[in-house]
């Protein structure tokens, strides 16, 4: 909980160990923070995205913004491993913090095992209404972003069509329109 998290960050109290007497690892499954007196703390860092520049003029995010450089400043003098999940998310969090560069690992994301199943009506009639079915396609979810590494999609495009000239590329989500207009003129 909020208030939870706030005594840790300010009292470094009650620590892991209170709770769990023989701990020798105390990991956080995302950005979080929990005192240690002597176990190995690990923390999940997915991205640095609300520390670019773009990502903090948004009113909203100052709040949120203040909360997590707080948080990272504690991370980086208390974490003793940090792990994101891509190799651009590892370089962007170097950027800000790169005092933990060397406690940093990247540990890719897995996929689901309803992945390796056949897709249900409702997708492959989708896949039919939007002229997909019988022609080869990339998907790329959550959209065309800096932070989605859309610079080396786009760059890569051209290589795909060329090797596949019916190819789609299929986009989800929300989009940066400078990267739509550079997409839209391939």
């Amino acid at each position: 909980t909020q208030p939870q998290q706030m005594r840790w960050y300010a009292l470094r109290w009650p620590q892991a160990e209170q709770y769990w007497k023989e701990t020798d690892l105390v990991y956080c499954t995302a950005e979080s923070y929990i005192p240690t007196r002597q176990s190995c703390l690990a923390v999940t860092v997915h991205d640095a995205a609300l520390f670019e520049p773009d990502r903090r003029a948004h009113t909203g995010n100052w709040m949120q913004w203040g909360k997590w450089k707080l948080l990272y400043r504690r991370l980086t003098k208390e974490a003793d491993l940090f792990h994101t999940v891509s190799d651009f998310s590892a370089e962007r969090i170097a950027h800000y913090f790169p005092s933990i560069r060397d406690r940093l690992r990247v540990v890719h994301n897995a996929v689901t095992p309803h992945f390796f199943e056949s897709p249900p009506e409702e997708g492959r009639a989708y896949v039919r209404e939007q002229g997909l079915r019988d022609r080869p396609f990339v998907m790329l979810p959550r959209g065309l972003h800096y932070r989605k590494n859309a610079d080396l999609v786009l760059k890569a495009w051209p290589k795909i069509r060329e090797a596949v000239p019916e190819a789609l590329l299929v986009v989800t989500s929300h989009n940066d329109p400078g990267y739509v207009e550079r997409a839209q003129e391939m």
